[in-house]
């Protein structure tokens, strides 16, 4: 494949469409090094099937992979284009563990779906104020990480070469245990990210009210 500069942005549609049917192999379609991953650690294998389970019983879970060089850009991102489908959009051309990663950490999130509908609904009705809506989502975003935190840090034993060529790890790891100084952290971090995600989640906030 020709490499180039801008961001592909290719979604490619090697759709790993999931349906829950007990434990269903959700990775049977995903990319084969993310397979080969999670057959080299059972725990990691274990932790997906357990979190795609409580996260997507009554939901299809979709994966799509696309390619991008521009480092500024999310590696992962959900979208639920209806009630009872959710999409994950995962960059491809990252290490393994770093496709699990992001993966995983918007399995967990999904696990919060109706904390996550209920501070819209309150906003929506004004029953908070922007600024109480911007931090109560960084608080759901803030559980996730503890979480994946506590996974990278025991469950899952990696190895030197894993760690290394991973662009999470060690920002995962170094991640503060109460909400202040994580937010703290993850502006110091990446500022610009930051920045834009606050605004994001302003301009949220705008939109549902003016639609009330």
């Amino acid at each position: 494949m020709r490499k180039s500069t801008a961001a592909l942005f290719v979604l490619v549609m090697i759709c790993a469409v999931c349906v829950v049917q007990g434990r269903t192999n959700i990775l049977s379609e995903a990319s084969p090094k993310l397979r080969q991953f999670v057959a080299e650690h059972a725990a990691a294998a274990q932790i997906f099937s357990d979190a795609y389970t409580e996260a997507f019983v009554k939901k299809q879970l979709r994966l799509y992979y696309f390619y991008t060089e521009d480092e500024s850009k999310a590696r992962v991102s959900l979208y639920y284009p209806d009630d009872s489908t959710v999409y994950i959009f995962v960059r491809e051309n990252q290490s393994p563990i770093d496709e699990y990663i992001c993966i995983l950490v918007e399995m967990l999130n999904s696990q919060k779906d109706l904390r996550y509908a209920s501070v819209f609904a309150r906003a929506a009705s004004g029953a908070i104020d922007k600024s109480s809506f911007v931090r109560q989502l960084d608080e759901l975003e803030f559980e996730a990480t503890k979480r994946l935190k506590l996974i990278l840090d025991g469950t899952i034993k990696l190895n030197d070469v894993e760690k290394r060529s991973s662009f999470y790890y060690e920002r995962i790891g170094a991640c503060p245990d109460n909400i202040q100084d994580y937010l703290v952290y993850r502006k110091k971090a990446s500022p610009e990210k930051d920045t834009e995600g606050i605004r994001a989640l302003e301009k949220e906030y705008d939109s549902l009210r003016r639609k009330q």
